[in-house]
């Protein structure tokens, strides 16, 4: 039905981390800007213990999102993605992925649509999430069977609930 081919490498994962870590990054922040807020009108109206707490939990959430975000920046620098290539087949009930590395077969996956933790679809890339800490890079212009497009309806039919797209288009 679907096939594409894509190239799996550092490059490609910094963009998809990127994309994903942004928007939470800046929820995170504003909810504790609004408690840091919070808890100065709290200080303000004559709740002067409750004030400084709150205020203090909203500093300290900045505090550890900002090392957080530092700590994984780090890590990702470290870590080392080697150039391969995975292909995808959608069928009418099953994905399949197939990696390769310098032609050599390194995995397979059969993967049924009712298994998939979520479909997240980002400008260029979709990623398809097997369990809630791994994800499967697809790079959606790489198709080699049928378009895109006809492939997003196909998975938001056998996923809907599970589908989300994470920008303007």
């Amino acid at each position: 039905m679907f096939q594409n081919q894509s190239d799996f490498n550092q490059e490609v994962v910094k963009r998809t981390q990127k994309g994903l870590g942004q928007k939470s990054k800046i929820l995170t922040y504003c909810i504790s800007c609004f408690i840091i807020v919070f808890g100065i009108i709290m200080l303000l109206t004559g709740s002067r213990d409750f004030g400084i707490a709150v205020m203090l939990v909203g500093f300290f959430l900045i505090l550890f999102i900002t090392l957080m975000y530092y700590k994984i920046k780090k890590q990702n620098k470290k870590m080392r993605y080697k150039q391969s290539q995975v292909f995808f087949e959608f069928d009418e009930n099953i994905i399949k992925i197939t990696s390769f590395r310098n032609s050599e077969l390194r995995s397979f996956l059969k993967l049924y649509y009712e298994d998939i933790v979520k479909i997240t679809e980002l400008k260029d890339y979709l990623l398809i999430y097997s369990n809630i800490a791994n994800y499967y890079i697809m790079e959606k212009a790489k198709m080699l069977e049928g378009n895109f497009d006809d492939l997003r309806i196909f998975l938001m039919n056998k996923s809907s609930s599970n589908y989300k797209i994470l920008y303007k288009q």
